[in-house]
């Protein structure tokens, strides 16, 4: 094959709604051609709805009277939405917080959070105390927090294998298997955690915001569509 022939999309392209859509959410395929607001994880998604819309057969017409003569009332939401998408960049609203170049996917109401996790690099703390026969290892300087569970931890005194089975505070963890020995000033070392990626068609952009604290959940922030 000598070549053949390309078409370049730079979008917006318009659908007819199947159900009320609010400009700004992520909206998936629906059956006859027609989209609605994204599930959760959805792997039929479009891109982003412009403006609000609704359903045609939604749009309810009636009439009232004005001066003694009847009116017809009409207005009523658009029922075709513009859907932005191939890499346009636009404004979505934030489900959990997210940084810079963070892969994005769809969660509840047509909204996006990061998908699969970043990885975790390994951490070295070096005033640990543990006790024999127990699993409780103590540190001022640990900054535990519930992410840490489930991640291997090693040191004199830890038996190999071990993991964090539960954190109690920021200075307090227990561990899947007692401590061998007593001691304090321990070098403890958390194992590091492998990035996860995003279950495989479910990523629908790439959180292109520049805010330097990234943008809080809840938040609006712009998203390039992928």
């Amino acid at each position: 094959m000598s070549g053949i022939p390309i078409h370049l999309k730079t979008g917006p392209k318009t659908y007819t709604p199947a159900e009320n859509i609010l400009g700004g959410q992520v909206v998936e395929a629906r059956p006859n051609g027609r989209i609605g607001v994204a599930a959760a994880g959805s792997v039929t998604t479009l891109g982003v709805a412009l403006v609000d819309g609704e359903a045609p057969e939604a749009v309810a017409l009636g009439t009232t009277v004005v001066n003694g003569r009847p009116l017809l009332v009409a207005g009523f939401t658009p029922v075709a939405v513009a859907v932005a998408y191939g890499g346009m960049e636009v404004p979505v609203t934030y489900s959990a917080a997210a940084t810079l170049g963070q892969q994005l996917v769809v969660t509840a109401n047509g909204q996006v959070a990061p998908g699969g996790s970043a990885a975790i690099p390994a951490r070295t703390f070096n005033d640990g105390a543990t006790t024999l026969n127990s699993a409780v290892v103590t540190s001022v300087t640990g900054a535990f927090t519930t992410a840490d569970v489930g991640r291997g931890i090693s040191g004199a005194g830890i038996a190999a294998g071990t993991t964090v089975l539960s954190v109690q505070s920021g200075t307090s963890l227990t561990m899947s298997a007692n401590a061998t020995a007593t001691a304090a000033g321990v070098s403890v070392t958390l194992a590091a955690v492998a990035a996860t990626p995003a279950a495989a068609g479910t990523v629908v952009g790439k959180c292109t915001d520049t805010t330097p604290a990234g943008v809080a959940a809840g938040a609006t922030g712009l998203m390039t569509i992928l």
